[in-house]
């Protein structure tokens, strides 16, 4: 039977060990973007989000919530939803390269009175993307989605994992 002697055996592991941890080394990282998002919904921030993503790759999420009926009004909530997807995209010295993509269930807003309430809500879905919206480091960038009923920015800012 062969047998290997403990210093070839050792010499071996040290070997691999220090090809492994040379291969590993010699691989570029991915950048992590830190970024904020803020939704503006009639000059007020509803809603944000926050997230460390890699460069490169997505981060979605799906928000459910329910919208307030007029008080003295009987009428049941509507049930809204937001869904964003967050990807950085690119870097520069400068600034990061993002694609947004959103759909929102808002509540129509109606003009219609019955007795001091106004009807009953329905939603309105929103669907919009951005493929480059190019944001500088530590500095807001907006984004408006809808101009008027109701107005819908959003406000997104980032920088990168210090080094």
């Amino acid at each position: 039977m062969y047998r290997l002697s403990p210093k070839i055996l050792m010499a071996s592991l040290c070997s691999l060990l220090f090809w492994g941890g040379a291969l590993a080394c010699a691989q570029p990282s991915t950048p992590i973007v830190h970024w904020e998002l803020q939704i503006i919904q009639e000059g007020q921030q509803v809603a944000s989000l926050v997230g460390q993503t890699p460069l490169g790759q997505s981060y979605t999420e799906t928000k459910h919530y329910l919208g307030q009926p007029k008080i003295g009004c009987n009428q049941p909530a509507l049930e809204l939803s937001r869904t964003i997807t967050v990807t950085p995209d690119n870097l520069t010295p400068k600034a990061v390269m993002f694609t947004l993509e959103t759909r929102e269930t808002l509540e129509k807003i109606t003009s219609a009175v019955v007795s001091n309430c106004t009807a009953p809500a329905a939603p309105r879905v929103v669907s919009a993307s951005h493929p480059a919206l190019i944001v500088p480091f530590d500095s807001w960038t907006n984004w408006q989605i809808l101009p008027h009923n109701p107005t819908l920015i959003y406000r997104l800012r980032a920088h990168l994992n210090p080094a």
